[in-house]
C-alpha cells in the first residue's frame, strides 16, 4: 500500500498518510509542518502519534477548522496536546514524522459509531479536553506561533543522544557493538616521562597525526593507554578510543572501531552529523560494508573533514582532537598479520595520516610486529616504552611495594618491613616488564605470602633469569596445578583451549556443555588455578596476550600445552549442530512474516537458538580450517551439510547471520575435497542454491522451503534430496530450470565502493553480488528484445547507483541497482531495436561503454564494417559520447581503423588508448575530454609479445597504463 486516506466523516479534517514519503499531510493549509503534526483525527491515531514522538521535545498544538459540528466515528471536537516533539520545525519538503512508522491494520481504525471511552490504555494517551481547555489561552498568549504551530518558549531541547537524530545515528553506528574495557591506569606519580612526551607530540602541530607507543609484551603499554585516555577526557580534547582484544576477534573488529569513533565523533560535534545522516536517509550507508577502508571514509574522513573546514561556520573544534587505540597488534586474533582485518586497520590508519591534518590525532599501542613496523613506522613518531631505564625499575618497585602493602594488612603476623624488603627482591627479578610484577603480585595474593614466594623460588630460582615471563608463568601454573593427570588434566586442557582459541568468550554453560569432565566445581577449581593471571570479571579472558604466547610455544610443559584443541572445538561445533538443528528451530507460526516482523523474535530466537548452537552454527569453519583430516568428523559434518543443511540455513537467517554461510560451505568443500566426492558435490550445490536464493532465505526462514527449494532446478541435488521430505509443498509443472544456469560470464564490473559487483554473461543476463560473500543480491537483470543477446560490458556509475550495460547492436541499458529495474534503453543499431539504426549501419555494434567523472556522460566504443573493403574481416570504431539523462546522442569523438588494433577505454572516459598487433605499429593514447580529442601518447618500441595487456588503474591523480613488461604514465 503506497498510501491511504480516511474518509472525511461530518466536515472534519481528516490526515492523509503516505507510506513511501513517510509523510502525514493534511486538508489545512499549513505553510510549516513539524514533526508528528495532529489534526482532528480518530482517538486510535491520536495514540498512534503519541508513542511515536514521545521522546522528542517541542509540544504542538494545532486546533481544528471552526465552527465544526462534532460527527460519527469517536472524533474529538477539541485539539489534542501533544506529548514533546521533535525539536525541529522543517520548511519546504515533507519530512519523516516516524522513522518506523509502518501500516497498521484495518481493524484499529475506529469503527462508525464506536465509543473511544471503552478504551482504557487509549484514554490514558490523551490529554482530557477539560484539562486542554484550561491552558489553552494561557499557552497561546506564551507561545511563539510559527505558521500554523505553536511552540513552548521554554522547551527545553532533549540531549542528542535521546533526540530523533541521535537515536538514528545511534542505531546506524554502535547498535549491537561491545566493547573491552580499558585496563588499569598507571599508578600516581609513575610513566612521568612517557606521558610528557606522549603530551608534547599531541600538541606538536607540525608532528606527524599518528602516535605509536611500542614495546615488548607486558611494558605497561595498555596501563599508559588508560592513563592518556583519562588525562585527554580531563583536559577536554578526548574524542574516543578502542581497545582491540585477540581472545574476541569477531567483537574487536576494524569496522567496529571506527564506528566507535564515529559515534564519538557526532556525540561531541554537532557539525559531523549531516554527512552521516545524509547517508543514512539516502540509504548509501552501510556498516556491514566488506570494504572497510570506503566506510572508513564514511564513517570517519568526511564528517572531520567537514569540521576542518568549519562547516558550518559555528562549528567549535577543541584542538588538537585525538583518538587513542590500545593493543592493535591483538585485532585479527590469532591470524594476527595474516588476517584481513589486520590488514584492513593498517590501510585505515594510512588514510587517517594521509587525508586528516595534523591536529588530528591517532595514538596508538602495540608491540613492534613486522607488519605493523612496515606499515606505520614511516607514517608516524615512536615512543618506545624500555624496559631498560631507571624510571620503569622505579615505578615497577612502587607498584609492587603498594600491593605487597596491602596483601600484608591482611597477614598481621609478617615481619613489618615485608613488603618492602619482598618489593625490592622482586623488582630486580622483574627487569622492567610491568606484566612480570603484575603476574607475581597476584600469584602471592591468591595464597599464603610467604609459602608462595618459596614456591616461585624453588621453581623460578629468584637469582636465576630476570624478567622471564614464560620462565613465571611455568611455576605458576606448576604451584597451582601441581602434576595435572586424569579427568583434572582433560579439563584444564578443554577449559584453557577454548579460552585461546574460541572465536568469542564462552559463559560457563558453555564450557560445561564442551565435556562431561568440565562440571561446575572443575570450572571453579580451573578459574581458582589461573586466578593470577585471568581477568576477574567474567566472560573468562586472560589479563595479558603473553600467557596465551607461552601456552602455545615450545616452553610451555607438556601436561599444560593446549596444541590439539582446534580439533576439539571442530568436534564439539559438529556435534552440537547434529544434535540440536531441527526443523522450525523457533517455533515460528507462520510463513506470512518476515523475520524481523515476527512479534517477540529476538525472544524466540534466544530461546530456539541457544549460545553454543549459535556459536557453532557461526564459527565451526575456523575450527575445522586447523584441524587435520578425521573420520569422525566427517560423518557429522554428512548430518550437518547434508541431511540437516536446510536446518542450519533456518538458524543463520535467524540469527541474521546469512553473510557467513558461503565461506562456510568454501571451506568445507575444501576440508572434504577427494575425500568424499558425494559430499563434495552436494555441497557444491548448495552454494547455487544459496547464491541463487539468498534474498528470500535471508528475508524468512520458513521461505527456505516455501520459495526456495520448489523454485530450485529439477536437477539440484538439493531439491532432490529434501523436496521428497516436504510433500505438500508447491510444485511447478511449467518453466522450472532443469539445471544451474552454465552461461559463460562475458563482462564484469566492480562497484566504486567494492561492495559489490556485478555479471554478464552470454546469454544476457545481469546478476549483482555481494563482494564479500560472493551471495547474489540482485538479478538476473534480463533484456528481452529480439532473443538474448550478450553482455559486451558493464560499467558502474560514478555514484554506484546505475549499472551500464551494452549489448552490441540491440542497445546500452541502464539499469536501476537499488530497484534492479531499466532505468534507460538507448543506442540501438539494429533494425528492430525500436529506433532508426544509427547513421543506417545496421552492422555496428557497442562493444564498451564507461561513464565520465561527474557521470553527466557516456562513451561507448562501437565496431561496424568496413565500407571500403567487401569482406567482415575489416571494420572500423566508433567513439561516442551520450548524454545519461536522456540517451541521446553528444558527440562523435573519433572514427578510427578497426581491423588489426585493440581499444581501451579509462575508467573515467578520460583517456582512450589503441594499439595495433602488427610490428611497427604505434601505442596511441587520445585525451577524449579535449575537443576534438588530442593525441598524448604515441610510442614505437614496444615488442608485439607485450601488446596483449592493456589495462588502466587510477590512484585517482594520475593514470597509468599497464603492459606486460613495461609501465607507461599517462
Amino acid at each position: 500500500m503506497a498510501g491511504g486516506t480516511f474518509p472525511k466523516i461530518g466536515n472534519k479534517s481528516m490526515l492523509y498518510y503516505d507510506l513511501e514519503m513517510h509523510s502525514v499531510f493534511s486538508t489545512l493549509s499549513l505553510t510549516t509542518l513539524c514533526y508528528g503534526v495532529c489534526l482532528a483525527l480518530p482517538v486510535q491515531w491520536k495514540k498512534l502519534i503519541t508513542q511515536r514522538t514521545s521522546t522528542v521535545g517541542v509540544q504542538v498544538i494545532v486546533k481544528p477548522k471552526p465552527r465544526l459540528p462534532s460527527g460519527p466515528g469517536g472524533l474529538n471536537q477539541e485539539a489534542v496536546a501533544l506529548p514533546p516533539l521533535l525539536a525541529r520545525v522543517h520548511p519546504g519538503p515533507f519530512s519523516p514524522p516516524f522513522q518506523e512508522c509502518t501500516a497498521l491494520p484495518f481493524e484499529t481504525v475506529s469503527q462508525h459509531g464506536q465509543d473511544p471511552s471503552h478504551s482504557h490504555a487509549l484514554n490514558n494517551a490523551i490529554t482530557p479536553g477539560s484539562q486542554l481547555q484550561h491552558s489553552r489561552e494561557n499557552i497561546i498568549s506564551n507561545s511563539t506561533i510559527i505558521g500554523s504551530v505553536i511552540q513552548y518558549p521554554d522547551a527545553a531541547p532533549l540531549p542528542f543522544p535521546d533526540s530523533y537524530d541521535g537515536q538514528k545515528l545511534k542505531k546506524a553506528l554502535v547498535e549491537g557493538l561491545e566493547f573491552v574495557p580499558l585496563a588499569r591506569e598507571c599508578m600516581q606519580d609513575t610513566c612521568v616521562a612517557i606521558l610528557s612526551d606522549v603530551n608534547a607530540r599531541i600538541h606538536d602541530s607540525e608532528d606527524s597525526n599518528i602516535i605509536w607507543i611500542k614495546g615488548f609484551p607486558g611494558v605497561g603499554k595498555s596501563a599508559l593507554a588508560s592513563t592518556i585516555v583519562s588525562r585527554l577526557r580531563e583536559q577536554g580534547e578526548l574524542l574516543s578510543y578502542f581497545v582491540f582484544d585477540r581472545a574476541k576477534p569477531t567483537i574487536t573488529t576494524t569496522r567496529a572501531l571506527w564506528r566507535r569513533i564515529s559515534w564519538d565523533l557526532v556525540r561531541l560535534y554537532p557539525a559531523a552529523r549531516p554527512s552521516l545522516l545524509k547517508r543514512i536517509d539516502d540509504e548509501t550507508f552501510d556498516v556491514n560494508s566488506p570494504n572497510i577502508v570506503s566506510l572508513f571514509t564514511s564513517l570517519i574522513i568526511e564528517p572531520l573533514s567537514h569540521l576542518h573546514r568549519g562547516e558550518p561556520r559555528d562549528a567549535q573544534l577543541h584542538q588538537p582532537v585525538v583518538v587513542v587505540i590500545d593493543a592493535a597488534d591483538e585485532c585479527g586474533g590469532l591470524e594476527g598479520p595474516r588476517s584481513n582485518d589486520r590488514k584492513a586497520l593498517l590501510k585505515t590508519l594510512e588514510r587517517w595520516h594521509s587525508e586528516l591534518p595534523k591536529d588530528f590525532k591517532l595514538v596508538f599501542t602495540s608491540r613492534e610486529e613486522d607488519d605493523i613496523k612496515r606499515r606505520i613506522s614511516p607514517i608516524s613518531t615512536h615512543i618506545h616504552v624500555s624496559i631498560d631505564t631507571k624510571e620503569a625499575s622505579s615505578d615497577i618497585h612502587r607498584y609492587l611495594e603498594d600491593r605487597l602493602e596491602d596483601i600484608a594488612d591482611a597477614y598481621p603476623e609478617l615481619p613489618v618491613n615485608w613488603a618492602h624488603q619482598t618489593a625490592n627482591h622482586l623488582a630486580k627479578r622483574a627487569a622492567g616488564v610491568f606484566i612480570w610484577a603484575t603476574t607475581i603480585a597476584n600469584f602471592i595474593e591468591a595464597g599464603e605470602p610467604q609459602s608462595r614466594l618459596k614456591a616461585i623460588d624453588a621453581g623460578l630460582g629468584l637469582w636465576g633469569k630476570q624478567g622471564s615471563l614464560y620462565a613465571l608463568y611455568a611455576s605458576i601454573l606448576k604451584v597451582s596445578f601441581g602434576g595435572l593427570h586424569g579427568e583434572e588434566a582433560e579439563a584444564f586442557k578443554t577449559v584453557v583451549g577454548a579460552m585461546v582459541f574460541a572465536q568469542r568468550p564462552f559463559d560457563d554453560s558453555d564450557f560445561t556443555a564442551m565435556s562431561p569432565v568440565v562440571t561446575g566445581s572443575m570450572l571453579r577449581y580451573i578459574c581458582k588455578g589461573l586466578r593470577s593471571v585471568i581477568d576477574e570479571d567474567a566472560p573468562l579472558r586472560f589479563v595479558h596476550q603473553s600467557f596465551v604466547d607461552f601456552l602455545l610455544s615450545a616452553e610451555c610443559p607438556y601436561e599444560f600445552a593446549i596444541r590439539e584443541q582446534q580439533q576439539q572445538l571442530s568436534t564439539l561445533c559438529l556435534a552440537t549442530l547434529s544434535k540440536q538443528l531441527r526443523f522450525n528451530i523457533c517455533d515460528l507460526e507462520t510463513s506470512s512474516l518476515k523475520n524481523a516482523d515476527v512479534p517477540d523474535i529476538e525472544i524466540k530466537v534466544k530461546a530456539g537458538i541457544p549460545s553454543l548452537l549459535s556459536y557453532a552454527s557461526c564459527f565451526l569453519a575456523e575450527h575445522l580450517r586447523h584441524t587435520a583430516f578425521d573420520e569422525c568428523l566427517m560423518v557429522h559434518l554428512r548430518v550437518v551439510f547434508k541431511e540437516k543443511l536446510l536446518y542450519w540455513l533456518e538458524v543463520m537467517s535467524l540469527l541474521e547471520e546469512m553473510h557467513r554461510v558461503v565461506p562456510i560451505l568454501r571451506m568445507v568443500a575444501d576440508w572434504i575435497t577427494a575425500r568424499d566426492g558425494d559430499l563434495t558435490e552436494f555441497v557444491c550445490d548448495a552454494l547455487r542454491f544459496i547464491m541463487a536464493f539468498t534474498i528470500p532465505i535471508m528475508q524468512s526462514a520458513p521461505h527456505i522451503y516455501l520459495s526456495a527449494l520448489p523454485f530450485a532446478p529439477e536437477e539440484s541435488l538439493v531439491a532432490k534430496y529434501f523436496l521428497p521430505r516436504f510433500p505438500q509443498l508447491l510444485a511447478l509443472d511449467t518453466s522450472k530450470p532443469s539445471r544451474w544456469s552454465l552461461m559463460r560470464i562475458t563482462a564484469i564490473a566492480l562497484s566504486p565502493d567494492e561492495k559489490i559487483f556485478a555479471s554478464g554473461d552470454e546469454g544476457g543476463d545481469i546478476c549483482i553480488w555481494d563482494s564479500e560473500t560472493g551471495i547474489l543480491i540482485s538479478g538476473p537483470l534480463i533484456q528481452y528484445v529480439m532473443g538474448r543477446h550478450l553482455a559486451f560490458s558493464l560499467a558502474f556509475s560514478p555514484n554506484g547507483k546505475y549499472l551500464l550495460a551494452t549489448y552490441g547492436k540491440e542497445r546500452m541499458v541502464i539499469w536501476d541497482v537499488e530497484s534492479g529495474k531499466e532505468h534507460l534503453c538507448f543506442g540501438g543499431f539494429s533494425e528492430g531495436s525500436g529506433s532508426s539504426p544509427l547513421h543506417g549501419d545496421t552492422s555496428e555494434g557497442i562493444i564498451s561503454a564507461v561513464y565520465s567523472k561527474d557521470g553527466h556522460m557516456i562513451v561507448s566504443i562501437s565496431e561496424y564494417d568496413d565500407p571500403t573493403h567487401n569482406d567482415k574481416f575489416h571494420y572500423r570504431c566508433r567513439v561516442r559520447s551520450w548524454d545519461t539523462s536522456t540517451g541521446s546522442l553528444a558527440h562523435i569523438l573519433l572514427d578510427l581503423p578497426g581491423s588489426g588494433h585493440d581499444y581501451l577505454l579509462s575508467p573515467d572516459a578520460h583517456f582512450l588508448v589503441s594499439w595495433g598487433h602488427a610490428n611497427g605499429t604505434p601505442l596511441r593514447v587520445w585525451d577524449l575530454t579535449e575537443r576534438p580529442p588530442r593525441g598524448v601518447i604515441e610510442q614505437n618500441a614496444i615488442d608485439e609479445e607485450s601488446s596483449w595487456t592493456l589495462a588502466f588503474s587510477t590512484d585517482g591523480i594520475s593514470y597509468w597504463l599497464w603492459l606486460a613488461y613495461q609501465t607507461m604514465s599517462v
